[in-house]
């Protein structure tokens, strides 16, 4: 009884209470670097490069009933800080979905600086667009929700320290995946779903870890390249490969494998969950 109250009072602020708008607008010519801290809740976010080379802009709606929001830029010792946030004021399961919150953000990255990501979503829809952004470490986590990330049409041979992407419950789907370079890879899947994109030849070698728990990860690679997967797998998972070869114990390579190119190292973890490739042209 106590929870339905809440819910319908819930429902009644989202559609009478007034929604506010905070802005950023901030230079970063003469910054080394920016590190990005957002922690986003219940709503829609945009987040791609900007016209200004030089600048950080963006905003975010949210209902101040429900909301406690953050955004804000700091700089210390040449390093830019941008923290953003939606902190509800409840703790309450409503069981609704992310567009029933009312919230909804856009930052416009510059490109002439490296950029530090450390993102945690949920109850989310978040869309990345990383085209002509230099990624000095990428730190992605999404609870509930869906994201979709680009990673750009052109390869970056940028000092990128590493990526981490973790999904919960929610739905990713990252593209272009080949063209970011960085030292360090690690995927985990817990119940969600994560689908890799490798659209393009590769141009240097990338070692994966990747984790399923009970949810999937689906690899799609484009056709020319070589991919070579060591596994360690409950004996209930599931594994989908296309065109692989057992070329081991535990160890498999596409079939028209050629040692003299890039490879595609992935050394994963599937537990009750499912691990697919597919080969695309």
């Amino acid at each position: 009884m106590v929870k339905t109250l809440i819910y319908c009072i819930f429902c009644l602020g989202v559609l009478f209470a007034k929604v506010e708008r905070i802005t950023l607008n901030e230079s970063t010519q003469w910054l080394k670097k920016v590190k990005l801290n957002i922690d986003f809740l219940g709503g829609n976010i945009l987040l791609k490069p900007t016209n200004s080379k030089n600048k950080i802009s963006g905003y975010m709606k949210y209902n101040k009933s429900f909301v406690y929001p953050k955004l804000k830029f700091t700089t210390v010792s040449g390093t830019g800080i941008l923290d953003m946030a939606t902190d509800l004021q409840f703790e309450y399961d409503l069981l609704k979905s992310y567009n029933d919150y009312g919230n909804s953000a856009e930052l416009n990255l510059p490109n002439s600086i490296p950029l530090k990501f450390n993102l945690d979503f949920s109850l989310a829809e978040v869309d990345i667009n990383l085209e002509n952004i230099e990624v000095s470490s990428f730190n992605f986590n999404l609870g509930m929700g869906s994201a979709n990330i680009n990673f750009g049409e052109k390869y970056k041979s940028s000092d990128c320290d590493f990526l981490i992407v973790e999904v919960d419950m929610g739905t990713a789907k990252l593209k272009n995946f080949s063209n970011l370079s960085c030292e360090e890879y690690e995927i985990d899947c817990g119940l969600g779903v994560i689908i890799i994109n490798f659209s393009t030849i590769l141009e240097e070698y990338q070692n994966i870890d990747l984790s399923v728990g009970m949810g999937s990860i689906e690899i799609n690679i484009l056709e020319g390249n070589n991919i070579e997967v060591e596994i360690n797998q409950n004996m209930l998972s599931s594994l989908d490969f296309e065109k692989m070869d057992l070329v081991k114990k535990n160890v498999y390579r596409n079939e028209d494998y050629d040692k003299s190119n890039p490879t595609i190292l992935i050394n994963a973890s599937v537990g009750l969950g499912e691990l697919s490739i597919n080969w695309i042209k």
